[in-house]
């Protein structure tokens, strides 16, 4: 029988404070790389990410402790620098033996659940919470940059594919790389009608016909639910007028139409 392999949890460890994600194995290494260097620039570029993501994460990671974590000196004999606060310190300390133990935690459940890797993948995809109605699961298929934007193509089920543009500094916080996957979170009033057989001419990036399964009129708008040709469900908010106007109803082919720029992308890890 062949050695079992050495078990690596499929995620890594997230704290959070008031339902926020804050800390994760990236900002820790950032904090590490912080406090062996003692610069900004020479952190951010061993820890893989730009100064201005650097310095965006540190000013996050800041502001949501209760003390600073890292200090940032000038002027001086030394000629300044970036430090990590003895809060900072102890806080790299806790989160690496919390890390630790929750690795031994996670493989002993492996050692008594039947496809246990499977179904820790399903739960981090489950466990997404967002106030976006439309939360869609999707490869990335590819990634075009710019100056300073990057716009990702991600194959959704079923064949149905959306792109998002994205900042660079997004995209490198992500660290979204070509076969990964991600989530594609858009709110239900940022999505426009559009006749089914409608010219392929659009000002928006993004159309996904499909059938409408659920229309619920409430005030000005009716909730739209659409069966995309690749099974999953999109809602969108439509005007009464333009429901009125494209003769919406349910059975109807519909097709979604917003903008690449309306496409939020998230990573579960």
């Amino acid at each position: 029988m062949p050695a079992q392999k050495p078990f690596r949890p499929a995620g890594q460890l997230w704290l959070s404070r008031d339902g926020e994600n804050v800390l994760n194995d990236s900002r820790i290494a950032l904090l590490e790389q912080i406090r062996a260097t003692g610069s900004i620039t020479r952190a951010g570029k061993a820890a893989g990410i730009s100064y201005r993501t650097a310095w965006i994460t540190v000013d996050h990671l800041n502001a949501m402790a209760d003390n600073p974590l890292v200090d940032r000196t000038t002027g001086g004999k030394s000629g300044g620098g970036t430090r990590l606060t003895a809060h900072g310190q102890s806080l790299v300390k806790v989160y690496r033996a919390m890390q630790a133990e929750h690795g031994k935690y996670l493989e002993r459940l492996r050692q008594g659940i039947h496809d246990f890797d499977k179904f820790m993948h399903l739960t981090r995809k489950l466990s997404l919470k967002t106030s976006a109605r439309n939360q869609l699961f999707g490869i990335v298929e590819s990634i075009r940059k710019d100056a300073l934007t990057a716009t990702v193509g991600l194959r959704l089920k079923g064949k149905d594919k959306i792109v998002s543009q994205i900042t660079l500094e997004g995209l490198e916080s992500l660290g979204l790389s070509k076969g990964e996957e991600a989530y594609a979170l858009i709110k239900a009033n940022w999505i426009d009608a559009a006749p089914a057989r409608a010219g392929k001419r659009q000002e928006k990036e993004n159309r996904l016909p499909g059938k409408i399964i659920s229309l619920k009129v409430g005030g000005r708008k009716a909730e739209v639910v659409t069966r995309l040709k690749g099974g999953n469900n999109l809602v969108s908010m439509i005007p009464l007028q333009a429901c009125k106007a494209l003769g919406l109803k349910e059975g109807k082919a519909f097709t979604n139409v917003f903008l690449a720029s309306d496409v939020i992308l998230g990573v579960a890890r």
